[in-house]
């Protein structure tokens, strides 16, 4: 693999992943967004009053299909319409998971704040703070930056992070070897992994590994899933431990009815 197919593969996947997700939202329903032992049975859990219904997150990708309880429609069931209402409702759970939207006022506010007062905000666990921080930072203070994001409940920096984790080698002047790809290849894709764990069902293994294997011209094995599975549950673990130790409790992977309504009427839930 030469450096010129490296260049196009670090401009072309994460780029255009990161677009896209953002674009889904944007164009689809008017939302705008900018920019580390678990059990192998993680539950992304429903509302339950709309139904009883949960995801298992079963981390094996050979039968990683969303797992559901009672899939009747129930009187309760929201239908997405995309009104102004529901885009509302929507955005302000995506804001809570990180999605910081560009068009709300309170981005002038943050862009104001010093350097300073960004980081005490961040060490806080103002995930507005830590994704300004974020913004043209070195790479390895960008992994700490996320890493907290994710830790405090972004799940947007989950999504960045995939970009981060694969190195942009043509910038660096190297050419990296078949197995240095693979090997960022598998650290990457752990974050869809984990934002599936975690309840954002339009960022997953399903949806993105395709796009690692084409675009990076890899084929990830059975072993490479295994593996992978197996980070994103330390990964996921060391996290919870870390909110457990301040008092932040675990993951709250709840999917609310309006977000099931969503992601219903995009197809990636049944």
């Amino acid at each position: 693999m030469n450096v010129k197919s490296v260049k196009k593969m670090s401009f072309s996947l994460f780029s255009v992943s990161l677009i896209a997700v953002g674009a889904f939202f944007y164009f689809n329903h008017g939302i705008s967004t900018t920019e580390h032992g678990i059990n192998v049975d993680r539950n992304v859990v429903f509302d339950t009053s709309v139904s009883q219904k949960k995801i298992n997150s079963n981390q094996s990708f050979n039968n990683v299909d969303h797992k559901m309880g009672d899939t009747t429609t129930s009187s309760e069931e929201i239908v997405w319409e995309a009104t102004p209402e529901q885009i509302a409702e929507l955005r302000k759970w995506k804001a809570s998971r990180g999605w910081y939207d560009t068009s709300q006022a309170n981005q002038d506010d943050y862009k104001s704040y010093s350097r300073e007062v960004l980081k005490q905000l961040a060490d806080s666990g103002d995930l507005n703070a830590l994704h300004m921080l974020n913004r043209g930072a070195p790479i390895p203070e960008k992994k700490a930056l996320l890493t907290k994001a994710i830790m405090y409940g972004s799940t947007f920096a989950i999504v960045i992070m995939t970009d981060v984790e694969m190195p942009e080698y043509h910038l660096m002047g190297q050419q990296p070897t078949d197995e240095e790809i693979k090997k960022d290849v598998i650290n990457a894709a752990v974050y869809p992994v984990l934002a599936k764990m975690r309840g954002e069902l339009d960022y997953t293994p399903e949806s993105e590994f395709p796009k690692l294997e084409k675009e990076f011209a890899v084929q990830l094995s059975d072993a490479d899933r295994k593996l992978i599975e197996e980070k994103a549950a330390k990964l996921y673990a060391e996290l919870e431990s870390q909110r457990e130790q301040l008092g932040l409790g675990k993951f709250d992977n709840t999917i609310p009815p309006i977000a099931q309504a969503y992601y219903r009427s995009n197809g990636v839930l049944k």
